[in-house]
């Protein structure tokens, strides 16, 4: 039994993902494996340590080969979208994003792939922006390092005024999650991301 080849594509996207910033955190691998996991539960014991070993030599092989350049991401879109499947989509990428915020940053690198993944597979922003949010909500760890000028596609083309009404936008979304979201700790979460957005909009006044 190997790994179902809908599954590999996913983590080929999310390990791409994790060594985008040139570093694979243990939180980040730890994330993939454990996402794994779940797939894999109904499997017998034995089909499960099989399974649970290909991926760690799938992995440290992926890994490798992002780092050096050589994962082919085209392909992989490609056969991706052979598949056709929306939900399936979807569902790489949220995989992608819960990489992404594992080790609780998110570099401006792993923005970019981010967003690649999303125009590659003809998603939609609004949504993909709903799982990052959730992601974040969802992190273990408080937020740190937080890319907001790329999540929110803030560069030097874009005028002050337009910037302005980007991270208002965002921090209002952020202000709602902080006392109506579930748990303490995504309202905590909420929180910070409150404070890092408002370090933000203060070079943008």
């Amino acid at each position: 039994m190997s790994i179902d080849n809908k599954l590999l594509l996913q983590i080929k996207l999310a390990v791409a993902v994790a060594v985008a910033d040139h570093e694979f955190s243990a939180s980040e691998e730890k994330s993939i494996k454990e996402w794994f996991k779940g797939k894999i539960q109904n499997s017998s014991a034995s089909q499960r340590n099989k399974l649970l070993k290909d991926l760690s030599n799938e992995i440290s092989n992926l890994r490798e080969l992002a780092k050096s350049g050589q994962l082919e991401l085209e392909l992989v879109f490609y056969e991706i979208n052979k598949i056709d499947d929306r939900s399936f989509k979807y569902a790489a990428l949220d995989l992608s994003i819960e990489v992404m915020v594992a080790d609780s940053t998110i570099h401006p690198n792993e923005v970019k792939l981010i967003e690649e993944i999303i125009e590659k597979l003809g998603l939609d922003q609004s949504t993909a922006k709903k799982y990052i949010r959730n992601q974040i909500l969802n992190m273990d760890k408080p937020p740190k390092d937080i890319d907001i000028e790329g999540l929110l596609k803030i560069n030097p083309s874009v005028s002050n005024k337009d910037s302005q009404k980007l991270i208002r936008r965002e921090f209002d979304k952020w202000n709602s999650a902080s006392t109506s979201t579930q748990t303490l700790k995504q309202r905590k979460h909420a929180q910070v991301m409150i404070d890092i957005i408002s370090k933000v909009r203060e070079r943008y006044v």
